[in-house]
């Protein structure tokens, strides 16, 4: 039987740690999206709605723009798993309009 591990020998070339992530601000979207979802679900159910929570709310929608390699898609795709896997039964929708992405070559939609 093979060895499953491997085994890296030497010194490194360089090292790099980062003291800074985005994946903290990517969680706070996260869950403001979510508020906005349960609100949209609570007036679609006609369930009570607290007084502070008055103003009609639809399912939020979200447009995300920027240069090339700047991490759309990147984070597009963990907002949808999340989404997806907030026990919550959502079913979102990432759709990827970049004709030159070939991540499905038969259709420019991905459903996540």
């Amino acid at each position: 039987m093979a060895d499953p591990f491997l085994y890296v020998t030497g010194e490194p070339s360089t090292e790099y740690v980062s003291s800074e992530t985005p994946m903290q601000v990517y969680a706070n979207l996260h869950i403001a999206l979510e508020q906005m979802r349960v609100r949209a679900l609570r007036q679609i159910r006609g369930s009570p709605v607290p007084a502070h929570d008055r103003a009609k709310q639809d399912p939020p929608r979200v447009l995300v723009l920027g240069p090339e390699h700047s991490g759309k898609t990147t984070i597009c795709k963990i907002l949808t798993n999340y989404a997806a896997r907030a026990g919550q039964g959502w079913a979102p929708f990432l759709v990827n309009v970049d004709p030159t992405d070939v991540s499905n070559p038969t259709a420019w939609g991905e459903l996540g």
